[in-house]
């Protein structure tokens, strides 16, 4: 299944939105592999207190994140898998640009040649596709299939019992 995305000048492209759990293995797999190599997370250490350097301090972990070169590189990469047409020339296939052993940009990939407004419609048609591999989205509920798989209770049901609550003193405390 596709999706249609109008692009200016009376050009298209098609987007499959038919993904399945490899897409989403692909994609977790390959963000953490951005995660991983990027340098962001660092485990809790003890390092010496700059103040007084006969001291150690404790500094907590940090967590791990994706950068905005890596947020880039997941859409051009997912662009590259689920974009599967286009009738604008030099769109397909959705190509990365060429990085040296360093990670600097050395050549070129389909989003530094292509139009600004065309690279914005088609992230925000990858924007929805890329919540549902992170699932964060999903598609319509599954209808339940008996009695047994109700949804949960309905605006109607009785509260929950709670534990009765203890009678207050009036006798002072302490005497």
């Amino acid at each position: 299944m596709t999706d249609t995305i109008d692009l200016p000048g009376g050009h298209s492209a098609q987007l499959r939105t038919d993904l399945n759990g490899g897409d989403q293995r692909w994609f977790l797999v390959e963000r953490e592999k951005l995660i991983l190599s990027n340098g962001t997370g660092k485990p809790a250490r003890q390092e010496v207190d700059p103040d007084n350097p006969a001291v150690l301090m404790s500094v907590p972990a940090e967590p791990a994140y994706l950068t905005m070169d890596d947020n880039i590189t997941m859409l051009d990469m997912v662009a590259g898998r689920l974009l599967v047409s286009a009738t604008l020339a030099g769109m397909l296939p959705w190509r990365l640009p060429v990085r040296d052993q360093a990670g600097n940009i050395t050549g070129p990939g389909t989003r530094d040649e292509l139009d600004l407004d065309v690279v914005n419609i088609v992230d925000d048609a990858l924007g929805k596709q890329m919540d549902r591999l992170r699932g964060v989205t999903a598609g319509p509920k599954p209808k339940p299939s008996g009695p047994t798989s109700a949804s949960t209770s309905t605006e109607s049901a009785p509260a929950l019992l709670t534990a009765p609550i203890p009678a207050t003193s009036s006798t002072p405390p302490g005497s």
